[in-house]
């Protein structure tokens, strides 16, 4: 009876490794600049299950995340990495580069253009999680919020141009 179920199990794990790998659904991205430059950034996601069972047998999340950041972008600074099956948040330092005028006096916020399909580029150094995740990082709707409200809406993009933004005090 055991090695009934012990063949059945093995079937099992054999079939959610075969099973054709499936993109996750990008949901909504939130890039929220703050007045100092950081910028908080909220990506939602549906997992399908093959990619929720792969996410619980996968360690320190977190930490990859960092490594792999850190890897593609050595001179941005990450920090505040929170991962569950539904989302990604963390913080970018520094994102935007903010000037100020005097006369008239006025805040400018310049963010870098953004390439989602370089998110997909991050992987790669993770062969096993590559093999059983394929994303597509386009999601749905993005949103680029400046501090004082103003927003920048996309549908479906897979980038982000850079964009400049005046806050007249």
């Amino acid at each position: 009876m055991n090695k009934r179920y012990i063949l059945l199990a093995a079937i099992l794990v054999f079939a959610v490794v075969a099973t054709p790998v499936s993109a996750f659904t990008a949901k909504k991205l939130v890039l929220t600049v703050q007045e100092n430059g950081d910028a908080d950034i909220n990506f939602n996601y549906q997992l399908t299950w093959p990619e929720k069972f792969a996410y619980t047998l996968i360690p320190n999340k977190e930490q990859i995340i960092q490594s792999a950041l850190n890897s593609k972008f050595p001179s941005t600074t990450v920090d505040a990495i929170r991962i569950t099956k539904a989302s990604t948040d963390f913080t970018v330092r520094e994102f935007a580069t903010i000037s100020t005028t005097e006369t008239p006096a006025a805040t400018t916020y310049r963010t870098p253009a953004i390439s989602l399909t370089d998110a997909g580029d991050l992987l790669n150094a993770y062969p096993l999680i590559a093999q059983i995740l394929s994303p597509d990082f386009s999601p749905d709707v993005t949103i680029v919020q400046f501090p004082h409200g103003q927003k920048y809406t996309y549908d479906d993009a897979t980038e982000i141009p850079a964009l400049t933004h005046i806050i007249t005090k």
